[in-house]
């Protein structure tokens, strides 16, 4: 049965040659349909995979960059591992955390940049710990930040940063008093290494105004 009517539909197809063209052109048209078909999730797949690996790869590129460039006076980039601030070279340590010690993550000037590497290095030789904006991010906020002072772009305010949940653990009157010491101390460490500190009341915070004093 399957025979006769496959003769019968050939036959039909002789007494119009243009019908077979047709025929030809959608078996044609089907099968590069079918094949289309097939092998699209083929391609999203290997092109998924494609740029899954390229994007790793790129991080990974990136992340040997950041590594790199942090700590070598270029600029460090946010969100990167940070650095162990605890012994090593101080300078490569002062130099690492110099933008990042910033609070409020405010831009330096280049005479500043100069200014906040020298005084880290110093803080560090201390023992004392940096601030940094990327951990304070991440609740810790402790350490030896650096402020803007309105008005001058030589000058930097150097501030000890408390742990903020600590303090509404403690009286008021120990907060206040442990600031001032600290703020005193870094005075006194400063003052010792010779740098150039503005005249201010006992307890405040330090303004450094330059390298070393005028007449050193």
């Amino acid at each position: 049965m399957v025979h006769e009517c496959s003769g019968l539909f050939l036959a039909a197809l002789a007494q119009w040659p243009g019908s077979v063209v047709v025929l030809r052109s959608w078996v044609v048209a089907v099968s590069g349909s079918l094949a289309v078909m097939f092998s699209l999730p083929v391609r999203i797949a290997m092109t998924a995979a494609v740029e899954f690996d390229g994007v790793s790869a790129e991080g990974a590129v990136q992340g040997a960059v950041r590594e790199e460039t942090r700590g070598e006076g270029s600029g460090r980039t946010r969100g990167s591992v940070g650095m162990d601030w605890r012994g090593g070279d101080w300078q490569a340590q002062a130099r690492y955390y110099a933008e990042g010690s910033v609070l409020e993550g405010a831009a330096l000037s280049r005479r500043q940049e100069e200014l906040a590497v020298a005084v880290l290095e110093v803080v560090l030789k201390a023992g004392l710990k940096p601030y940094d904006i990327d951990a304070d991010a991440e609740g810790e906020a402790t350490g030896v930040g650096l402020a803007l002072v309105p008005g001058r772009t030589d000058a930097l305010r150097v501030i000890w940063q408390q742990d903020p949940p600590a303090e509404s653990e403690t009286p008021a009157g120990v907060w206040s008093a442990q600031q001032a010491a600290m703020s005193q101390a870094l005075r006194t460490i400063l003052s010792a290494n010779g740098f150039w500190i503005e005249d201010g009341p006992l307890g405040q915070s330090p303004v450094v105004l330059g390298l070393t004093r005028p007449g050193d």
